[in-house]
């Protein structure tokens, strides 16, 4: 394993981590151009994510702690990943081990994101939201984390 770093134009860190050829393993940390945390976690051999990752906004306050156990890249609407906390930036919990309503808005005030969580899993109605307002897509989802099923319309 090779140590890496990389830094933004500014000067700033942007991640630091290990290197097995091209591929990024064992710990990583990443950073908004301000110089702060914005994610840490691991990368197993292969170089996909495993384990809790960590996400902070660029106050610093944490957003998310997540896990994806198929080691995909994260993302909300991903059927793989389980929140188990997830604040507000002003430190308000949305979700505690793994139960809450997700809900995110655009900055113009418009509904973006709602999403249910149940022992870290989505449950029930998933809906992302263009910034016009309009339905972007909407996915219902059960729980049975063994065969999970989901529908979709856009």
């Amino acid at each position: 394993m090779t140590p890496i770093k990389t830094h933004y134009p500014n000067g700033q860190l942007e991640c630091e981590g290990f290197i097995n050829g091209e591929i990024q393993v064992g710990s990583w940390k990443f950073y908004h151009d301000n110089g702060k945390l914005f994610s840490k976690g691991q990368y197993n051999e292969d170089g996909n994510p495993v384990g809790v990752w960590t996400e902070f906004y660029d106050n610093g306050q944490i957003k998310y702690e997540a896990i994806s156990p198929q080691g995909n890249c994260f993302s909300l609407d991903s059927d793989h990943l389980e929140i188990i906390n997830y604040w507000t930036e002003d430190g308000i919990s949305l979700t505690v081990n793994g139960n809450g309503k997700l809900i995110f808005n655009f900055q113009n005030g418009n509904i973006q994101h709602i999403s249910n969580w149940t022992n870290k899993l989505k449950e029930g109605t998933l809906q992302e939201f263009h910034e016009n307002g309009q339905l972007k897509f909407e996915k219902n989802y059960f729980l049975n984390p063994d065969s999970l099923i989901f529908f979709s319309q856009t």
